[in-house]
């Protein structure tokens, strides 16, 4: 995906993209003998029941926090980070000695785009 295409989506379409990238899996999950519902489940985690609910990647910092964790290029995330968040204007080569002090600031949303485009 192309950083323009990863900006379109919706919160909610980013939300599963984490998500999928977080190791969260849908599963078909029997209410009943009649009913059963597509429920979401963490992958890997012992006796993780399913739910509903994801966590709201593109709106909490904490979510985006736990989701970061798995990163294994943090140079490449900063660098995208800072892509998402000054584009063109950027200079990453006369910033990138105090870069932590700007991407700081970046917001629930723009680490949730920058996550997709690096674990993707």
């Amino acid at each position: 995906m192309t950083l323009k295409e990863v900006q379109d989506l919706t919160d909610e379409a980013l939300k599963i993209k984490v998500a999928e990238l977080d190791n969260w899996k849908q599963k078909m999950t029997k209410v009943n003998h009649n009913t059963s519902l597509l429920l979401w489940a963490k992958k890997g985690e012992f006796g993780a029941r399913p739910t509903k609910l994801l966590p709201d990647y593109p709106n909490d910092l904490n979510a985006m926090h736990e989701a970061e964790k798995l990163i294994i290029t943090p140079s490449r995330y900063c660098r995208q980070l800072w892509e998402n968040m000054f584009g063109d204007n950027g200079d990453w080569d006369q910033h990138r000695s105090n870069y932590a002090a700007h991407i700081i600031s970046a917001t629930a949303r723009q680490r949730a785009e920058a996550f997709v485009l690096v674990m993707n």
